[in-house]
């Protein structure tokens, strides 16, 4: 009832009496959807600021037809003592303090879409760790089962959305030798036995399967989801998962030059990309980002095939956590870009909470160091400083039905 008196208010406001007056307000709230749709996410948030009836209308729509719909956010890291966390709007270029009750006391392990993987890292010294999914935007919660033994894991991959029984989730060893899958009524991790002994870089989801990265050689194993479903289901192991193993050329990374190399997998537009982030060292010492380089997964030639523009799409690296987008989607001329956040090389299969080096929030006031870059593909180098005291930040897909709210 009282958005509705709002609401003609608001209209007779914009309604004062002159003929030559637009009641913008008063549009018919098929026309403002149908205005929306045509819309970028950016301008749709200003749309939805203008008044009551157009937020009504942008809300009605995001929170049912484009609810994937999102915007690139980081999540700062060095921040679980704390319910409040320091979130930064890349585009638009905005802190935002969100609040996360559920958080205090735990580390963020990654995310996917909308969710952050939270862990409560054991004290007991057995490496049992507890994981969780939050969803910041909604507060909501799903309990995984602790990690098994004493192995240790540094990335977890979902094949859908945590509201739905039917999603499988893979664990990748840190150590490079371990995986192991959970789905609902199942009540521990399965690990997994590969044939093929190889260390595991990082792992992705993309087309009903798994993908994970192994060995030095850059070689695929490719897991198919719904045998996995079918296999936890029926008997709580891994034994009758379908899988392949593909040996490929490494891509020509060492031509490029940098003395160190790090690598992502990220799904974009139903491909599996390989990005590669070269390092070199300065003048000073200084260990800095200087290239990136883009290879697309090719089964059939068994080969990773140089891309060298993205088009419209936007790429968003970073330690467990990377995605891709599109620049028209979002609103902003930055096609063939990848962001990426400040990592230092040598921390891939580590964790906040390692006891390799104590990552604590060591940022230092003032300090122009920025948490992320941007580099166009293609472009000139770029000298980027990794800096060793800050654990990266992790992105995450902030949804436009958390902007328009009514």
């Amino acid at each position: 009832m009282d958005m509705c008196i709002n609401r003609r208010e608001e209209q007779l406001k914009c309604f004062d009496g002159d003929e030559n007056e637009v009641d913008w307000a008063g549009l018919p709230d098929v026309l403002l959807m149908k205005i929306v749709e045509r819309l970028s996410l950016i301008d749709s948030v200003s749309f939805s600021n203008v008044c009551v009836s157009f937020r009504c209308a942008a809300a009605e729509l995001f929170s049912d037809k484009r609810s994937s719909s999102a915007l690139p956010w980081l999540v700062m890291s060095g921040e679980n003592h704390t319910k409040i966390r320091t979130c930064f709007s890349i585009l638009e270029r905005k802190v935002i303090y969100l609040e996360m009750p559920n958080s205090c006391g735990r580390y963020i392990w990654g995310s996917f879409e909308h969710w952050l993987v939270m862990v409560t890292p054991s004290n007991t010294g057995n490496e049992k760790h507890q994981i969780s999914l939050l969803n910041p935007f909604l507060g909501n919660e799903v309990t995984l089962p602790n990690t098994i033994r004493r192995f240790f894991y540094s990335q977890l991959v979902a094949s859908g959305s945590p509201y739905d029984p039917s999603t499988v989730y893979m664990l990748v060893g840190s150590l490079g030798t371990d995986l192991a899958f959970w789905t609902q009524g199942c009540k521990d991790w399965c690990e997994y036995e590969r044939n093929v002994y190889a260390r595991i870089c990082e792992g992705v989801f993309c087309n009903g399967y798994f993908y994970i990265l192994e060995g030095r050689g850059c070689n695929i194993r490719q897991i198919e989801v719904k045998s996995a479903l079918c296999a936890l289901r029926r008997d709580g192991t891994t034994a009758d998962m379908r899988s392949k193993y593909y040996q490929l050329g490494k891509p020509d990374i060492g031509s490029l030059g940098g003395v160190y190399w790090i690598s992502y997998l990220v799904e974009s537009c139903g491909e599996v990309l390989f990005i590669a982030r070269l390092f070199n060292i300065d003048a000073q010492n200084h260990i800095t980002t200087y290239k990136f380089k883009v290879y697309r997964l090719d089964l059939c030639k068994l080969a990773w095939i140089s891309v060298d523009d993205l088009g419209d799409r936007v790429l968003f690296v970073g330690h467990k956590c990377s995605r891709s987008a599109s620049a028209k989607e979002m609103g902003v001329e930055m096609g063939n870009c990848i962001f990426f956040t400040n990592e230092y090389p040598c921390v891939q299969g580590q964790n906040e909470w390692s006891n390799f080096r104590a990552y604590t929030d060591k940022r230092v006031k003032g300090s122009n160091i920025e948490e992320w870059g941007c580099y166009r593909l293609g472009s000139e180098n770029i000298f980027y400083p990794a800096i060793q005291t800050n654990w990266n930040s992790t992105w995450i897909s902030a949804p436009l039905s958390w902007y328009i709210r009514v």
